[in-house]
């Protein structure tokens, strides 16, 4: 969100060097990046002060879902319809996110209390709820400094099985019904830990009795567009390693060992 970081300037050397067009999401006006890109969106979100990306990091993803629809409907992938629908969801979303933080801190907080001396995680998803699994395994390392390693959901059977217990939590993001070939993997995944003793947490969607069986422990999402749906998830799980940071006295915004921007190689 900086705009500084010196991994993606030079990144952003080499394409230049290579003849490629580049454009950038920046969160600080007038920054390296932002004035050697060929194309610049400024996200505007405002100073991010602590350490940890939280609100930068949601927007950026917000930002490139406003562009691949964009891209969809120039391409004629996407019917008006269609497109006008997902834009009226999305302008809506705001009011959508300050509903689930009213609703859901509380349950969100007691479950991270009951589980911040959990010292082994994984996160998972299936699909685009991969990266949403990486980016709140992240976000749980630097804040508790506890282990969090996010994969995809199918992954476990390929050799992580072989860890689970139940001191080793794992918490999964799972799709909403309508997304059915991704939910039922999901869930295979999730039953699959549970038949092997381990604990589950889930971030489900309300009316989702499969996984509401399959979980220990969870949060209910109301119901919503499927592209908020990671979005939301992701909020939730930042909630999450903050409530357990919390409880175990972290310093939330100046985790130990990081810096905001990362400047030298």
């Amino acid at each position: 969100q900086s705009g500084e970081t010196f991994d993606t300037k030079t990144s952003q050397e080499y394409a230049k060097i290579s003849g490629a067009q580049t454009a950038a999401i920046v969160n600080v006006m007038g920054s390296a990046i932002s004035m050697m890109v060929d194309n610049v969106i400024m996200q505007g979100s405002g100073p991010e002060i602590c350490v940890v990306s939280t609100k930068a990091a949601l927007a950026q993803t917000f930002i490139m879902l406003r562009v691949a629809l964009e891209l969809g409907m120039m391409k004629g992938c996407l019917t008006q319809d269609v497109y006008q629908k997902h834009q009226e969801d999305l302008e809506l979303f705001p009011e959508l996110v300050q509903q689930i933080l009213n609703e859901q801190s509380g349950f969100v907080r007691n479950i991270a209390r009951d589980t911040s001396h959990v010292e082994h995680w994984l996160f998972l998803g299936c699909d685009i709820y991969y990266p949403v699994a990486m980016e709140s395994a992240l976000k749980m390392k630097e804040v508790t400094y506890q282990h969090a390693e996010g994969m995809p959901a199918g992954f476990l059977k390929h050799g992580t099985l072989s860890m689970v217990e139940k001191a080793l939590h794992s918490l999964f993001f799972v799709p909403p019904m309508g997304q059915k070939v991704l939910h039922d993997r999901t869930l295979i995944a999730m039953e699959q830990v549970k038949a092997r003793g381990g604990t589950v947490i889930g971030i489900i969607f309300q009316g989702d009795e499969r996984a509401l069986a399959a979980c220990d422990q969870v949060v209910e999402l109301p119901e919503m567009n499927l592209l908020c749906a990671p979005l939301a998830q992701m909020i939730m799980a930042q909630m999450f390693a903050y409530y357990a940071a919390l409880d175990l006295g972290r310093n939330i915004d100046k985790p130990r060992n990081l810096a905001k921007s990362v400047t030298v190689g």
